[in-house]
């Protein structure tokens, strides 16, 4: 605000500054508000205050009453109509509609490139054909408020032919054959380098499948029905210069089979969730082939569906020992046990953030298979680790003592422990075990901000919160401990030293 308020001045005081000035100020917007309240006080009126207030029209918009409006928005480039904290109020959906009605085919905003918007079911979404056209470069557009997509959809024909520079497309819409279709149809007629859609038909994947350009794809509700396995239809030198991934989708199998395709060397970000249950076949494959592919890995994150409670197969799953060799940043969801943990933690030692589902399921009620003994693995091999998050049994604590003088060096910052059980007897034994292996901790996190705790997890995070609180005082206690150690070392040096010097001045006086 500060910053803004200096332009500002300085738009008025200089008029070398004042162009600069302008411009930066309008550059982003989150709202129309600001440009309609460049047009006279009698054509609008507000009513209410803060975020609830709402802009309202006083009489008809004419000709005169737009020639300010129009000059401040040929120095709008991004607008984003979105934002959930809305500042500056909301225009009512009268005034849209007779905006939409007044606004001139040309000059309004003619160097807008990006919009985004999240209309709701009573504003006039032709009001869009104002902010695409062929300066646009990026869209986004969510559907999810709408009741119906079909009028939403609708805007894809005059998108594909009004935007033919378009590059960055993200839209959000029910994943049905209907919408696939014109998703797929639109994307056909780009050249893109950022794309997130619910789903591709085969035309439209083999599409993107050959865009040089391609960095990102999101494809967050992918219908397998409608595709082939993909190794069998792309072929070739498929995404070759992607870089992130997500892909949501029915089968374990078919998130393999896209891995499969991705040719590109700078491939660092994976994102996987199935609606089916991963087992040990399917996890072993995916494995397998971020081994024999893909060795730029920085990030890769495999979720559970909400609605599952373990995975299928309950056999142990086998991990490949350089099928990450690379990777610094880890977050799959699975219930895995100690010794998964521990050839993982050997395995990846540069890793730096480690994630298993540590959020609250209140369909996951038993015991995880992992205990307070997989934390020693990592205190050992991963020096480089900030952040740490599995769900664990804390109810034995393990036994582990530091070696004076040869102590784990650990930086780890937070540790999510989700709703791992602990019982209340063992509170302070495990305070000490954490203290001991993460002297350095600064948070732990049993539940995330505002997430609600069913009973009987809140009990255990009670528990948690209180194991929080003891372990500075352990810290303390233990530093206090090393100190009065090093200092009893440094001096019974010391007194060796003097003693030799003694021994060697009675020789010399002999």
């Amino acid at each position: 605000y500060s910053s803004k308020t200096t332009l500002l001045a300085l738009s008025r005081t200089s008029k070398t500054f004042s162009e600069a000035a302008l411009d930066l100020l309008w550059c982003e917007q989150d709202s129309l508000v600001p440009l309609v309240k460049c047009m006279p006080e009698t054509v609008w009126e507000k009513r209410g205050t803060g975020t609830a207030a709402i802009i309202y029209l006083r009489r008809p918009i004419g000709s005169a009453d737009m020639p300010r409006m129009l000059f401040y928005s040929v120095r709008v480039r991004t607008l984003e109509m979105d934002s959930i904290i809305i500042r500056h109020g909301a225009l009512h959906v009268d005034f849209l509609g007779a905006l939409d009605l007044a606004l001139p085919p040309q000059g309004f905003m003619p160097l807008l490139s990006s919009f985004s918007w999240t209309p709701t079911k009573k504003q006039p979404l032709t009001l869009m054909r104002h902010f695409v056209g062929a300066r646009s470069r990026s869209i986004n557009f969510n559907l999810s408020k709408l009741n119906d997509d079909a009028a939403g959809l609708s805007i894809l024909p005059y998108i594909k032919s009004s935007c033919p520079l378009l590059s960055d497309f993200d839209f959000n819409a029910t994943a049905n054959p209907t919408s696939v279709r014109l998703i797929s149809d639109a994307v056909c007629g780009w050249q893109l380098a950022k794309l997130s859609v619910p789903s591709l038909d085969r035309a439209g994947l083999l599409h993107a499948a050959n865009l040089p350009s391609l960095i990102d794809l999101n494809l967050y509700c992918a219908r397998e029905t409608t595709l082939l396995h993909p190794p069998e239809f792309l072929l070739g030198s498929t995404f070759p210069a992607l870089k992130s991934f997500y892909i949501r989708c029915e089968t374990a199998r078919f998130c393999s089979g896209m891995v499969q395709v991705i040719s590109s060397r700078q491939f660092e970000t994976l994102g996987i969730c199935t609606l089916s249950s991963w087992t040990t076949s399917a996890w072993q494959a995916l494995h397998t082939t971020l081994r024999d592919q893909l060795d730029n890995l920085d990030s890769i994150s495999v979720e559970e569906d909400p609605q599952q409670t373990r995975p299928a197969d309950p056999a142990s799953y086998v991990l490949s020992a350089d099928a990450y060799a690379t990777s610094t940043r880890i977050s799959p969801g699975l219930d895995v046990d100690d010794a998964f943990l521990e050839e993982m933690a050997s395995s990846w030692p540069l890793m730096r953030i480690l994630e298993f589902s540590t959020d609250v399921r209140a369909n996951v009620t038993g015991r995880p298979r992992a205990t307070l003994q997989c934390l020693i693995p990592f205190a050992r091999h991963c020096r480089h680790i900030s952040n740490l998050g599995i769900r664990m049994d804390a109810s034995h604590v393990p036994e582990f003592t530091q070696v004076r003088g040869r102590r784990i060096t650990q930086t780890l910052e937070a540790l999510h422990v989700g709703t791992s059980p602990i019982d209340e007897t063992m509170e302070p034994a495990v305070a000490a075990f954490i203290s001991n292996l993460f002297p350095e901790i600064e948070y732990l996190f049993s539940t995330y901000n505002g997430a609600p705790v069913p009973p009987p997890f809140s009990a255990y995070q009670s528990s948690w919160n209180r194991v929080f609180a003891m372990i500075p005082v352990f810290t303390s206690v233990r530093q206090e401990e090393e100190n009065f150690w090093n200092a009893s070392v440094d001096g019974s040096d010391d007194d060796s030293t003097n003693e030799e010097e003694a021994g060697e001045g009675e020789e010399e006086g002999a």
